[in-house]
């Protein structure tokens, strides 16, 4: 038997070991906060996303949100766009072409045009495709919206700044674009190349413009990651399906 003066003893030294424990603090859990990268890609250039996600999933030391805005609207730490803005900001890296397409339905006669038809067509000079020996029929103009890029390269570059016709109907999207003149065989548009489709003749004037990835200031971390992996074998792979050229 153990003396009951040793009982106390041991009972106090147990207290006094489960009073220390308890006055012990846990450390704390070391929490990684992961870096945010975010991506805005214009409607334009929607094609490109298919070769950030690819790209985005290859770089585990960052999260990447990715959003879809015109350009004017975007705020972001990359931008991906059509064609080069003004002004240019501190950093441009070039990851595609695309070129404009005019586009009119397949069962339009007048199937091919000149620059100078093109010019009339858009700009309400020409009103009839009877004029053009198609069948006869009003011309129904459509134009993207003035925030989007394609529209201020075919201003630019095909109108020579000059005005759209006064009935022109806007497009918010490629997507309206494409059904609009699906539906109708006395329309005429444009788009990037990329989303033109065989339900539809393209017209081709010659007019290319890069495919951008644009930052405020040189890229760095899991930005950079993602801009050279777009350069890079994995993401030309991914983007050629869209732009071969």
């Amino acid at each position: 038997m153990i003396p009951r003066h040793r009982h106390l003893l041991i009972g106090l030294i147990v207290l006094t070991l489960l009073g220390a424990a308890g006055c012990t603090e846990n450390p704390a859990e070391e929490t990684t906060v992961q870096e945010v990268v975010t991506v805005a890609i214009t409607p334009a250039a929607r094609h490109t996303n298919l070769a950030v996600v690819t790209c985005a999933s290859t770089i585990n030391a960052a999260a990447f949100e990715i959003s879809e805005a015109f350009s004017s609207q975007a705020e972001a730490d990359l931008l991906i766009q059509l064609g080069e803005p003004n002004p240019m900001p501190g950093f441009a890296a070039q990851i595609a072409v695309e070129e404009l397409a005019i586009v009119i339905h397949r069962a339009n006669p007048a199937g091919s045009l000149t620059l100078d038809q093109v010019q009339q067509l858009f700009s309400g000079t020409i009103q009839n495709w009877e004029e053009l020996g198609g069948a006869g029929g009003t011309v129904q103009v459509w134009s993207l919206l003035e925030a989007d890029e394609t529209r201020q390269v075919f201003i630019q570059q095909v109108l020579n700044n000059g005005l759209l016709a006064t009935n022109t109907s806007l497009a918010p999207s490629p997507e309206i674009m494409l059904s609009s003149i699906a539906g109708n065989h006395f329309s005429i548009g444009y788009l990037p190349k990329s989303w033109a489709t065989q339900e539809l003749v393209s017209i081709l004037p010659g007019v290319r413009f890069p495919v951008l990835v644009l930052a405020e200031s040189q890229p760095q971390g899991p930005a950079a990651d993602l801009v050279s992996c777009l350069q890079g074998e994995l993401g030309q792979q991914v983007l050629t399906a869209f732009f071969p050229n």
